[in-house]
Parts: structure tokens; sequence; C-alpha cells
């Protein structure tokens, strides 16, 4: 049996953990149907931090088609890169069960 598959991107985004709440709000509202969440830890090109203590971050994982995953990169871009610590990348993938994700800028509607 041949599965169908689907060309998508991953998009991670890694901020910090006080942004959580609002960046899955952010995420819905653009029409993102689900998004993984994990709290994590680590260290990187920047040791500043808007916080003043080292807490952890979060890291979103979401599968969405190219012309979402531009949305949100130019949200990102516009509201939250130039303020704090902030880092997002894409990755191609392919999907079976397609309709399970995202496929449009369209608002969400679950």
């Amino acid at each position: 049996m041949t599965l169908k598959t689907v060309p998508m991107k991953l998009l991670v985004i890694v901020a910090e953990a006080f942004l959580r709440e609002r960046l899955m709000t952010e995420l819905k509202t653009l029409g993102v149907s689900g998004c993984t969440a994990a709290t994590v830890t680590g260290w990187g090109h920047d040791a500043v931090r808007a916080s003043e203590w080292e807490n952890p971050s979060v890291r979103l994982e979401t599968v969405v088609a190219p012309e979402l995953a531009d949305a949100v990169l130019e949200l990102l871009a516009q509201k939250y890169f130039p303020q704090g610590s902030v880092v997002a990348w894409l990755s191609d993938v392919s999907v079976v069960r397609a309709e399970k994700f995202a496929t449009s800028t369209s608002p969400a509607t679950r």
C-alpha cells in the first residue's frame, strides 16, 4: 500500500515562556489548526533575555501550508522579533492525512 503524502511546512518557534499563551492565540487567529507546545531549556546566540532571571523557554511546533507559514513568520517579524528572544525556522515535511493540518490562512474554525 502506498500512502499519499502532501508537502507542507513544519514551523518551529522558540520563545520566552511568558509568550506561550499569546503566541498560541496569535497562531489560532491566523488559522493554525493545531500546535504542540513544550517547555525547553538551552542556550543560543543571545544571552540577553527580557526576563531578569533564567527561565525555561517554550517551543511551539505546527505543520501548515507554505502560505500560512509565511503569514506566521511575517507576524513574528513584525511583533516579536524586534522585542524579545524569539526565533523561528521552517522545514519541509511530507504529511499523511493532510486534512488534519491547516491548509490556508483563513481563521481556524475549531
